[in-house]
């Protein structure tokens, strides 16, 4: 059963047969996405906020909003990696600096960084493995596929333990 809250789009016309959502539509969640609130938004395109408000309950809407969202996400990680030279070289003239304190906070504040820092799994066989158990019953362990864990074994070109 659909969601009572949930709207149907009105205008039929002029509609993105990719997105469901109208040019004027799409402008906005891509506004939004890079984080301009409704306010904003709202001034800078004439549109009332209370149909800002109505469109995000259209799943068409949400769904382009969080593509946008990511996107925009992923393009400011890939800026960030483009200034990580930069960042290591600020981090290492504060580790060198004369100053006493500049150092000591610099080195406090990149341990604080890195301590926690997860490099996630190494090991390609046990995630094969794990890929190759399907759980039953909630119960932990499940059930191995001896013939599919081969399988990928082979496909990555690994060999068996």
């Amino acid at each position: 059963m659909a969601d009572k809250n949930r709207r149907k789009p009105t205008e039929k016309n002029n509609v993105n047969p990719q997105t469901g959502l109208t040019p004027l539509q799409e402008q906005v969640a891509m506004m939004l996405a890079t984080g301009e609130t409704i306010s904003a938004v709202a001034v800078k395109l004439n549109v009332n906020r209370c149909t800002i408000y109505e469109w995000q309950r259209l799943v068409t809407f949400q769904c382009f909003l969080n593509k946008q969202a990511k996107d925009y996400r992923d393009n400011l990680r890939n800026g960030l990696f483009g200034l990580a030279n930069d960042a290591l070289q600020v981090i290492n003239d504060g580790l060198h600096s004369e100053s006493e304190t500049n150092r000591l906070k610099t080195a406090m504040w990149l341990i604080e960084k890195i301590k926690d820092l997860d490099t996630g799994q190494t090991d390609a066989r046990s995630v094969l493995k794990e890929e190759c158990t399907q759980e039953m019953f909630g119960w932990d362990g499940g059930m191995f596929d001896k013939k599919a864990y081969s399988d990928a074994l082979q496909l990555y070109g690994l060999q068996p333990e």
